[in-house]
């Protein structure tokens, strides 16, 4: 079906003009973490198999067989597609367009942290996710702490043998982006 609309638009001479975007809902977790599917929850959980997507993008200006590895949120894609069709975003609107990252040289600064939660249910949690960790606190009070450089699969939390002073960094930080909206959530995504 994609190599049909993508041949399409290439008889009809709109190809090298059209962006195209593949991405997806959420994982859902197959056993991992001890979470099955319809165990209450496990498409909202804080691990990379559910919080982590796919993301894909074809089009004018962005080079061929790049990946890129800076943090981008599914909140991006709003301002994003304003910023391709030269519409103004609205400064309250969260998140920013990714299109700096889709250049040839990708920026040499971009977000250091992102904020994945969810509110509803028992499982409620807030967490900070950055390029090397990701910390969560439950609504029953319980943390963990991953270091995906070491850890990459979230097997071991680290949040009882880590430096108190790891642990106060990360609790402020994600203090900060449960706080914000717009404009200052991209100010605070950026400051470590």
């Amino acid at each position: 079906m994609v190599g049909a609309l993508l041949d399409l638009l290439q008889e009809r001479g709109e190809l090298e003009n059209t962006y195209v975007v593949f991405t997806t809902d959420n994982g859902v977790h197959m056993g991992e973490h001890r979470w099955w599917l319809g165990a209450g929850g496990s498409k909202s959980t804080a691990y990379e198999e559910a919080a982590g997507v796919p993301l894909a993008v074809r089009g004018p200006g962005i080079p061929a067989n790049q990946v890129r590895s800076q943090l981008a949120l599914n909140n991006d894609f709003a301002p994003t597609f304003a910023d391709i069709a030269d519409a103004p975003v609205p400064e309250d609107v969260d998140g920013r367009s990714l299109l700096p990252l889709m250049n040839s040289i990708p920026p040499q600064s971009w977000r250091t942290a992102v904020l994945n939660e969810r509110l509803l249910g028992s499982y409620g949690y807030h967490s900070l996710i950055t390029n090397r960790y990701t910390y969560v606190e439950y609504k029953t009070g319980e943390r963990e702490l991953y270091d995906r450089q070491q850890d990459p699969y979230q097997l071991s939390s680290i949040h009882r043998t880590s430096s108190p002073a790891l642990l106060d960094s990360l609790h402020a930080r994600l203090a900060l982006l449960k706080a914000c909206a717009g404009q200052s959530c991209r100010t605070r995504e950026d400051t470590p």
